[in-house]
């Protein structure tokens, strides 16, 4: 958690191990699909290429109640996904169920 002006950012990071070109090149499409259907957290890429869990709120809104809900947001979304997403860098065949 890092507080940067008004803001408050949280990040789970890296969030995956690094990986080969063409496992990421299967990996991105999906984390863009995921972003689309979360609420709350997203996936991001930082100047390394490690792939991110973010989240942010304002600092004057933020609450105690709110800072849990988010932390407790992506405790779930590393449970939920961390696993699917390691298995989909690691084997190329592999489609994860929660792709649909």
């Amino acid at each position: 958690v890092m507080v940067v002006d008004d803001w408050v950012h949280f990040a789970v990071t890296p969030f995956l191990p690094p990986m080969e070109p063409d496992a990421a090149a299967r990996l991105y499409p999906v984390l863009l699909q995921f972003n689309q259907q979360m609420r709350t957290a997203r996936f991001a890429l930082d100047s390394d290429g490690d792939v991110s869990l973010l989240a942010d709120a304002p600092a004057d809104q933020l609450s105690d109640a709110h800072f849990g809900r988010i932390v407790a947001t992506l405790v779930a979304y590393a449970d939920q996904l961390a696993g699917e997403l390691r298995r989909l860098v690691a084997d190329a065949g592999y489609h994860s169920p929660l792709m649909g």
